[in-house]
């Protein structure tokens, strides 16, 4: 390994690399910084709904004089966050395994590729969605030239910029 090199950054496809430089361009850290902000705000507002709507639902089925207990308050506590988890999983596998965008990378003007620039499989997108729970994942791009996350080297795919080129 050479001095240079960084032991925790991504492994980098080096055959993606060299076609990159020929036909398609790597997001930059810039767009994939604003895909981030621009995603998390889009899960966190629908996730909050969906939320919300469920806490009246349960409160309003099994709940006595508008109250619940607390044991039903741990219930709902635990089932806010398997639906924060289920929307985020929605949101991400929904819009890139159709149409290769979220709703940041129709904004930023990027969408996700195989490493061989290609529309990825269904597989290679929920493998990239579940990939975004690993803890610290989100930082995982920013140490890498061009920035490849754990989420683009772990299901084979890349983040392009569709304004370039």
């Amino acid at each position: 390994m050479e001095s240079n090199q960084n032991p925790y950054a991504s492994p980098v496809d080096v055959a993606f690399t060299d076609m990159a430089t020929q036909r398609m361009q790597l997001a930059s850290r810039g767009k994939r910084i604003a895909n981030l902000i621009i995603d998390n705000i889009v899960v966190q507002v629908v996730g909050s709904v969906v939320g919300f709507g469920f806490g009246i639902f349960f409160v309003l089925t099994f709940g006595e004089q508008g109250a619940i207990s607390l044991e039903q308050e741990a219930t709902v506590t635990y089932v806010g966050y398997a639906i924060g988890i289920l929307v985020a999983l929605a949101y991400f596998i929904l819009t890139e395994a159709n149409g290769q965008k979220t709703f940041a990378k129709l904004i930023t003007k990027t969408k996700v590729v195989t490493v061989n620039g290609e529309t990825p499989t269904f597989k290679q997108v929920v493998g990239r969605s579940f990939a975004r729970f690993i803890p610290f994942e989100m930082f995982s791009f920013l140490t890498d030239n061009p920035p490849v996350g754990w989420h683009d080297s772990l299901s084979g795919t890349r983040v392009i910029d569709c304004s370039v080129g």
